[in-house]
């Protein structure tokens, strides 16, 4: 990831008791091998809970996803308790098999569920590795809970009319998902095309020439370009990390180009004006750091066990060789002779698992996932074909099917969303 989920580390218990300071040093240097970044309290505190304001003071680094509490001995569940209802956090708690400890934090956590904090209690050896994995699967999903409650997105046009499966409700949008919108005017969008010199787009054009197999004419190239130019200023002017816009239903036949050729600097795209699973998007990549492909279901082969998607195009990151993108042209079926072609990247993806997920629902309250493995990638209509080995029969994604935009990322991150999913309210559907 760009950004490692941060997480607090803090010992309680008497550590004049046995070898209860050293296993907390212990700890701390088996979390510190974990893909996180790690802040410690280096005060050990047990009977008082008093003393947590001032240490909670201590800490420098304030923008923290997750808690792990490392109960060492009896007597910790008073503090267990003022940590987790002052920084009201998603929080771990780590008690060893020794000093009554797990009695202790047992204590706190069924008072704490009872009062609506989420928790999970582990009862392992200070050195023992595996506590790792369960530690950076709560801080990637509450990592992804903090970024998307701070994020924003843009929003030119509307959503296609063909999005009749989803709401355009945007106070609802940030209640459920996290991410304030802001809706760019079409003349923002004018002035910010006017404002791109011709040397910028030439020098964007010569550096895409240089990185990139070329299938479209000059003039084709440029028209893109300019539009993406244009786009990328609007991001940058508005400070939003993704944009949604009305693609093929209002930008192309106005402008006669797509948004798509931002996929090259790795701009996350709500295709068609798909400002939800945008929204996923952001909330997937804040998981693994991976922006993930936001595609069309295209057909399910029962026979095979196979879910086929396409879309027109993907993020640059996801290419299983960067050198060996193409810029391709294409259209929307059967309207090149009115409008023309507008460019694409095309390239082929990593084979391995991947995660398919869609937000959907009347109010937004619905989450969507299958895990299986990619095993092509071909071509369909000009756009990107993926081609899933389902982990599950797919006669039951077909009783599942909500909507025709899905995203895929590679990875299970199946545990880390149904952990979002739960912090959100969210109903969880899987086959």
């Amino acid at each position: 990831m760009s950004e490692r989920p941060r997480v607090l580390f803090w010992p309680i218990g008497d550590e004049t008791l046995e070898t209860a300071a050293s296993d907390a040093e212990r700890a701390l240097s088996n979390l510190s091998e974990s893909k996180l970044d790690v802040t410690a309290v280096e005060e050990m505190t047990w009977w008082k809970p008093t003393e947590i304001p001032r240490l909670a003071n201590s800490i420098k680094n304030r923008d923290i996803d997750a808690i792990v509490i490392f109960a060492v001995t009896y007597y910790t569940a008073l503090c267990i308790i003022a940590i987790v209802k002052r920084f009201k956090l998603p929080t771990v708690v780590w008690t060893t098999p020794t000093r009554y400890s797990l009695a202790a934090s047992g204590l706190a956590v069924s008072y704490l569920r009872e009062r609506g904090h989420w928790l999970r209690l582990l009862c392992n050896e200070p050195g023992d590795e595996s506590v790792r994995s369960e530690v950076e699967q709560v801080a990637r999903a509450a990592h992804a809970l903090r970024k998307s409650e701070s994020s924003r997105i843009g929003i030119i046009g509307r959503r296609s009319p063909l999005m009749v499966s989803l709401p355009y409700d945007l106070e609802l949008l940030q209640k459920k998902l996290g991410p304030r919108t802001i809706e760019i005017s079409i003349r923002s969008l004018d002035k910010a095309l006017h404002r791109i010199r011709s040397t910028e787009v030439n020098a964007k054009v010569s550096e895409l020439k240089e990185k990139f197999g070329i299938k479209v004419s000059d003039e084709i190239l440029t028209k893109a370009v300019r539009f993406q130019l244009a786009v990328r200023k609007l991001v940058t002017q508005y400070h939003v990390e993704g944009i949604a816009l009305e693609c093929w239903t209002n930008l192309f036949l106005k402008y006669g180009v797509n948004p798509c050729l931002g996929h090259v600097d790795d701009l996350m795209v709500g295709c068609e004006g798909d400002v939800v699973n945008l929204c996923g998007s952001i909330i997937l990549r804040n998981i693994n750091g991976v922006n993930p492909y936001l595609t069309d279901l295209l057909a399910v082969d029962e026979k095979s066990n196979t879910i086929k998607l396409s879309h027109c195009s993907a993020p640059i990151s996801l290419a299983k060789n960067a050198s060996e993108v193409s810029l391709v042209g294409r259209t929307e079926h059967g309207k090149v002779d009115k409008v023309g072609k507008t460019v694409f990247l095309h390239f082929e993806f990593k084979n391995g698992p991947v995660t398919l997920a869609r937000f959907y629902g009347r109010r937004l309250d619905r989450l969507y996932l299958a895990s299986g493995e990619l095993r092509s990638t071909g071509e369909y209509w000009g756009g990107i074909q993926l081609d899933v080995h389902s982990d599950n029969k797919v006669s039951r994604f077909l009783d599942h099917v909500s909507g025709n935009h899905y995203l895929v990322t590679y990875g299970d991150i199946r545990p880390e969303l149904r952990l979002f999913a739960e912090w959100n309210d969210l109903e969880v559907l899987e086959d």
